[in-house]
């Protein structure tokens, strides 16, 4: 299974360019199918705090830093397991099909 964590979107709020929100999203990839959960987190900072980072040097690294930090490390592993047994359940149906439908003069 190939899993990829994307960042789909910032909320950043004008006037200091803090970051207030992110939409992100776990991909994962099995032989034949794929699926992906979305979430989001919120996020509160201090703009004048030494690790404050600003908006125009952010990278997705960071931002899915922060986004797992949120998450917990089980939280990772949860949703990344979920969607592995779901993508395992359509594979094993796939593999182990008893019937199929079509019609022989439409192929």
């Amino acid at each position: 299974m190939e899993i990829n964590w994307k960042i789909i979107e910032i909320e950043r709020l004008l006037n200091n360019n803090m970051v207030i929100k992110v939409i992100y999203s776990c991909n994962v990839k099995s032989t034949n199918f794929t699926d992906r959960k979305v979430g989001q987190i919120t996020l509160e900072g201090d703009t004048s705090s030494e690790d404050f980072i600003p908006f125009e040097d952010l990278t997705e690294e960071i931002v899915l830093s922060w986004v797992k930090n949120m998450l917990t490390e089980s939280g990772v592993k949860d949703i990344e397991k979920k969607i592995i047994d779901r993508l395992n359940i359509r594979e094993d149906k796939l593999n182990n099909k008893k019937t199929e439908n079509g019609l022989p003069w439409k192929k």
